[in-house]
């Protein structure tokens, strides 16, 4: 018989009232470790559940600046563009003054201004295929808005 057990044994004789109220303690005490063992272990499963939700917020913090910098990479490929795009108006423009002064000059330079007409007629086509593929980059950048803000949505909700 351990000491604890010989005091219980000795409270029950002298006190049998005080014996049941150390019995009802002792099942208290058992109870409350129980309890602070299933929270200890609830606190250890949110933890590692917090821990997984963080990791998750890191990988899509990455993603997040990937789409970042591809969105970069399409502004600086618009701004490319629009530059050449504008040099090529330009050139344009230059071409169709030509065109006015060969034919104010001559009517016998009539077949430069035709080479000068289908050379005008080709940058044209140039310049449309290239408004046509910024106008697709522009809704590829308007749909990886849309993609990022719905992810940072997605972010403060988690």
């Amino acid at each position: 018989m351990n000491k604890q057990e010989e005091l219980s044994a000795q409270v029950a004789f002298s006190n049998p009232e005080l014996a049941g109220e150390l019995h009802n303690l002792r099942l208290e005490r058992d109870n409350a470790i129980t309890f602070l063992a299933t929270v200890q272990n609830s606190l250890a499963e949110h933890s590692q559940q917090l821990l997984v939700a963080l990791k998750a917020l890191e990988i899509k913090d990455k993603y997040i600046a990937s789409l970042l910098g591809e969105q970069q990479s399409l502004f600086d490929n618009i701004g490319v563009k629009d530059t050449y795009i504008a040099s090529l108006q330009k050139e344009v423009g230059q071409l169709r003054s030509m065109i006015e002064q060969k034919d104010a000059y001559s009517l016998s330079l009539e077949e430069e201004r035709l080479k000068l007409n289908h050379s005008i007629g080709v940058k044209d086509a140039y310049i449309a295929s290239l408004l046509e593929e910024l106008q697709k980059l522009r809704g590829l950048l308007h749909e990886k808005d849309a993609y990022i803000h719905s992810l940072r949505a997605i972010s403060a909700q988690s």
